[in-house]
């Protein structure tokens, strides 16, 4: 089932068009990493799907309901549906681990104090963090683990799509790639369905060559591209508001496009084909 369909869709700023004629469907339990360089109008696709902005042409349907005309008050209970992982994570300073995770779960008032007691403990497991570190202040934090944090926040509630904004954003390769393996969890272990935007050419790949199986001794994530999950993931890249390639790794691999050769081969992936 198509959980978020872009179709026709056209947004300008001034005099800018920013996309154009974007058509783009993403299934249940399916990640769409998009990528391109920056103001080719990827966070503008995450603005658009939450209604923070509106299409001037087009139309933006969330799990069968067309948001495009729908006022703030409407809007209301498709984003409940929506977690959404900031690129910078945007923690509340003033609040804990505890208290950012469970800030939203607590201002929509369907959980009882355990419930959200023992879901935001299960978030903590779900994003390798401990709990001890639930009443750390966002200030005695690695990057690594605000992101950790913003994704756990991102989840809490019941959410059907989590939308990511550079992920990875500013960190380091190791951990950019712990960050990458949490993703591919969740896509295989959750059933997350998921839009990410992303500059990153390297935990793109991870994502859409890798698995996570449950095993005896927990979950592992390792290399695995005949698996089903590997086909969860789809990859897009968008160029002047247009999306010139859709597909798995390969399909980009064998594009002619220039943009995207040039795209590709400027982190040295083509190495790997």
């Amino acid at each position: 089932m198509a959980l978020i369909e872009l179709k026709n869709v056209w947004k300008g700023f001034g005099n800018q068009e920013v996309l154009r004629g974007i058509n783009l469907t993403v299934q249940e339990k399916e990640t769409i990493i998009i990528l391109g360089g920056s103001g080719q109008g990827k966070s503008t696709i995450l603005r658009l799907i939450l209604g923070l902005d509106k299409p001037d042409e087009g139309e933006i349907i969330i799990a069968g309901t067309n948001i495009t005309p729908l006022n703030e008050e409407e809007l209301v209970p498709v984003r409940k549906t929506m977690g959404m992982v900031f690129q910078e994570s945007s923690l509340f300073d003033s609040l804990t681990v505890y208290d950012n995770i469970s800030y939203r779960m607590k201002e929509e008032g369907k959980f009882t104090e355990e419930e959200i007691f023992e879901k935001t403990r299960h978030l903590l497991q779900v994003v390798d963090l401990q709990e001890e570190d639930a009443v750390k202040f966002p200030a005695e934090l690695s990057g690594g683990m605000k992101r950790r944090v913003g994704i756990a926040r991102g989840m809490a509630g019941e959410h059907q799509i989590i939308l990511y904004d550079e992920p990875t954003a500013g960190l380091d390769p190791i951990t950019a790639s712990h960050i990458a393996e949490l993703i591919i969890r969740l896509r295989d272990v959750e059933s997350v369905t998921s839009i990410l935007v992303t500059q990153d050419l390297i935990s793109s790949y991870q994502m859409v060559t890798h698995c996570a199986h449950k095993t005896s001794s927990g979950i592992v994530v390792k290399p695995n591209t005949n698996h089903p999950c590997a086909n969860k993931t789809k990859l897009v890249i968008l160029k002047d508001g247009k999306i010139l390639v859709e597909g798995d790794w390969q399909t980009l691999l064998n594009s002619t496009d220039s943009y995207v050769q040039e795209f590709l081969s400027s982190l040295k992936i083509l190495s790997t084909r």
